[in-house]
Parts: structure tokens; sequence; C-alpha cells
């Protein structure tokens, strides 16, 4: 797809190879960031090739899914303020939805 200014993008989703592999890979005009969810890295590196920036991050894949649990379970419960706002969230589900739409995905 072609955005407004000439950006193109460009969402590809594979549920089928195996064994399965949950990356995410931006790439932009002088670098690009490859998220590796199962493996827990986050990986900069310039156009060149060379490596600006390598982390990991902590626990398991599941991990994420218990915290967010635990996070909702105490807001429901009066004891934390949400980590993201009802409004920005209802944005970013738009355009979650959005992008299902472009991909050609039920929404």
């Amino acid at each position: 797809m072609i955005h407004p200014g000439g950006i193109v993008s460009s969402v590809h989703v594979d549920f089928v190879t195996r064994p399965r592999r949950r990356h995410t890979l931006i790439v932009g005009t002088d670098a690009a960031m490859r998220l590796d969810l199962d493996g827990r890295r986050l990986h900069l590196t310039r156009g060149d090739g060379v490596t600006l920036a390598e982390h990991s991050f902590p626990g398991a894949y599941a991990d994420d899914y218990i915290d967010e649990m635990r996070a909702f379970l105490a807001c429901c419960r009066g004891e934390a303020a949400p980590a993201c706002p009802g409004r920005e969230a209802l944005a970013v589900l738009d355009r979650l939805i959005s992008a299902r739409r472009l991909a050609g995905l039920p929404s």
C-alpha cells in the first residue's frame, strides 16, 4: 500500500509456516528494526548492516498475557489506572481493524 507522502507499507500474516515465527520487521530509509516475540529480542540494524542496538526481554512469551490480565483485574478492583486510556485504546483498535481489512482479513 502506498500512503500519503509516498510511504509504502505491507503486512504479511502467516499461520502456516512451521516452526512458527512471531516477529515484526519494520524497515526505514536508514535502519531496520526486528522484534522477535518468541525469542523476546529487539534488534536495530543500520542500512549497511551495522548493529545499532540489541535488547532482550526477560520472561516467557505467555508472561505478557498473564501480566496483562493481572493489570486488567487490578484496574477492575480500582487498585490501578489503565496503562492505556480508553480513547487511545479505541483509536488503536480502529487502526488494527483497518489493517485487517487492508490485509483482506475479516474484521
